[in-house]
C-alpha cells in the first residue's frame, strides 16, 4: 500500500503519522504541503474523514495496491479528490467523540491493512475495490 497525505495542517500530527508508518514497516509516505508546514520548518520538500456510504473499515478488504488517501485535519479530502476514489472506508466508532485525530485514525486503518496482510486476505490486484 503507498499512503498519501493531503494538505496537513498540524506538523505534529504528520510527525505522529510517521512514526506509526516507520513502526508498522511502511517505506514511503507522499505529502501534499499546500500550507508549507514541513517547508516551513525544515526548508526541504517531501514527496478520512467519516462520509455517508463509507464501508466499515471491520468490512473492508484491502489489496496490496491501494493507495490510502489521508486529508487534512480540519477539512478532509477535496470534494474533486473524493470522486475519484475507487472505495470509501470509516471506522466504527461509539460515543460521543465526532472524529478521531487524522494520525491516530490513519494509524488504525494502516494497522488493519498490515493485519490482512499478515492473514494473506489482501485481495488480488486485480480484484474490484471490495465496498
Amino acid at each position: 500500500m503507498d499512503v498519501f497525505v493531503y494538505a496537513p495542517e498540524q506538523f505534529e500530527n504528520l510527525c505522529v503519522l510517521a512514526r506509526t508508518l516507520e513502526v508498522l514497516g511502511f517505506a514511503t509516505c507522499h505529502v501534499y504541503d499546500p500550507h508549507r508546514i514541513v517547508r516551513e520548518r525544515y526548508g526541504k520538500s517531501y514527496s478520512q474523514k467519516p462520509r455517508r456510504g463509507a464501508t466499515s473499515l471491520h468490512h473492508f478488504r484491502f489489496r496490496a495496491s491501494d493507495l490510502l488517501l489521508i486529508g487534512s485535519e480540519g477539512h478532509g479530502l477535496d470534494a474533486s479528490i473524493l470522486e475519484l476514489c475507487q472505495a470509501h472506508i470509516t471506522i466504527p466508532q461509539a460515543g460521543v467523540t465526532e472524529s478521531l485525530n487524522v494520525a491516530v485514525a490513519s494509524g488504525i486503518v494502516l494497522a488493519e491493512w498490515k493485519r490482512q496482510e499478515a492473514l494473506g486476505l489482501l485481495e488480488a490486484p486485480d480484484a474490484p475495490p471490495a465496498g
